[in-house]
């Protein structure tokens, strides 16, 4: 089958290329562009769980608590109760209760009603808590429209404003996560195309697996926003695409570009080449996406929405990487033949198997099996060893980097106000009467 598939690539090698990219163009115009909006913050609890059963319950009884949905922590060098700055905090803060009515449900202020709860001992600190009225989703797309206005907020003299609170933390980690993923793939792909390279020796070559990466990126988060509007998808699931499409496609495509490369130096015809290597290194490429997507559906049988969203990113950037690689590759050597090493950056040596360096490592290692089937061993084992001190825990600020100021804000106040954290443990007690 993948033999006959070579040739018929060879046949329809101007026409497959861009049908595939036509597709997945179209995915990205109606879907892809929608996926922000349709991704999810939650998913994280498993619904079954007591905890959210309780959750459940004190939301349906009593309404969300939205008490630490946004700290706005004050500090003040000379006294938060000082006039000027006492009276302008109190100001501000009210006046975003006037400005968005639609996106605050109220606010429990110090500087409207000062309650010692709400100060610090040496009266350099307080704090006003302000709590959103949506819920769910709506409760992150709150804060985003407030946001501008928190931060325009300014006090006289050296008092200032910090922003924390559990809805403020979320937008961090939302924030964070699209910023490191945008920064990974730019990095990455610069890096990933250097060594591509230094690898393969030629521009064209290395510009193969490249080309497969980007695709299977682009079609992969297409199919999650169409996916996404049927079922609860975590944002979590982007990075895995980002991961697994850029890795997997590079690896697909330098076992594709390889074997093509070898079927040409041992004096087949462009054609001939192509279908051999679909056949060997393309039918490696099926299987293995096969039983990568398969390995990772286990991910689907945990309860979490989060898990069937990283299997939902991987299988699809998995299934996407490998057809692409045995569909759009297949044509594209058909096109370049003997071009596939057009503009090298380094001439290619002619030299036997048993030359290469990664012919020797495994020979060395066959002959000195016993002490490296140890070694290899104890290392592994001395890399488990970190897994003792291992903590878990919730979603909260101590995701964010250390220097992160919403993870500042959020220490400092948890440090200054251990009463009023923003995840306390609650009781929720039925049929008491």
């Amino acid at each position: 089958m993948f033999y006959r598939w070579g040739h018929f690539a060879y046949r329809q090698r101007k026409v497959l290329p861009i049908v595939v990219i036509a597709v997945i163009v179209v995915l990205q115009v109606l879907f892809g562009s929608k996926l922000g909006e349709r991704l999810s913050q939650e998913g994280w609890e498993d619904p079954r769980a007591d905890s959210t059963t309780a959750a459940t319950i004190e939301n349906d009884t009593f309404g969300r608590d939205n008490a630490g949905d946004v700290i706005l922590l004050v500090r003040a060098p000379q006294g938060v109760a000082d006039p000027a700055v006492f009276n302008e905090a109190n100001r501000q803060i009210e006046a975003l209760k006037t400005q968005f009515p639609d996106q605050i449900d109220h606010i429990t202020s110090y500087f409207s009603a000062p309650n010692q709860q709400q100060i610090t001992e040496d009266g350099t600190a307080a704090f006003a808590a302000i709590g959103l009225a949506g819920d769910g989703e709506q409760t992150l797309k709150d804060f985003r429209t407030i946001q501008p206005a928190l931060n325009d907020i300014t006090l006289p003299g050296d008092a200032t404003v910090q922003i924390a609170g559990a809805t403020a933390v979320a937008d961090a980690l939302d924030t964070g996560m699209a910023d490191d993923i945008a920064r990974a793939e730019k990095i990455g792909l610069v890096f990933v195309a250097i060594i591509l390279l230094f690898v393969f020796g030629g521009v064209v070559a290395a510009a193969m697996p490249l080309i497969v990466g980007i695709l299977s990126i682009i079609g992969s988060l297409s199919l999650l926003a169409v996916l996404a509007q049927f079922q609860q998808v975590n944002i979590f699931s982007q990075s895995i695409i980002t991961l697994l499409g850029l890795g997997l496609a590079i690896d697909y495509g330098l076992f594709m570009v390889s074997r093509f490369r070898e079927e040409l130096d041992r004096g087949l015809d462009t054609e001939e080449a192509v279908a051999v290597t679909t056949n060997t290194a393309g039918k490696t490429v099926f299987f293995s996406a096969l039983m990568v997507g398969v390995a990772l559906s286990g991910l689907l049988m945990f309860p979490q929405a989060f898990l069937k969203s990283v299997a939902y990113g991987a299988i699809s950037a998995v299934v996407l990487a490998a057809v692409i690689s045995v569909a759009v590759l297949p044509a594209l050597f058909s096109m370049l033949g003997t071009k596939i090493d057009f503009l090298s950056v380094r001439r290619r040596k002619e030299r036997s198997m048993e030359d290469t360096v990664w012919y020797k490592i495994p020979a060395w290692a066959m002959r000195h099996a016993r002490p490296v089937v140890v070694g290899v061993a104890a290392l592994l084992i001395a890399l488990t060893v970190p897994i003792v001190g291992i903590a878990f825990g919730g979603i909260n600020e101590t995701y964010l980097p250390p220097n992160q100021v919403t993870r500042q804000a959020q220490d400092e106040f948890n440090e200054e106000f251990p009463a009023f954290r923003t995840d306390p443990v609650k009781l929720v007690v039925r049929g008491s009467g």
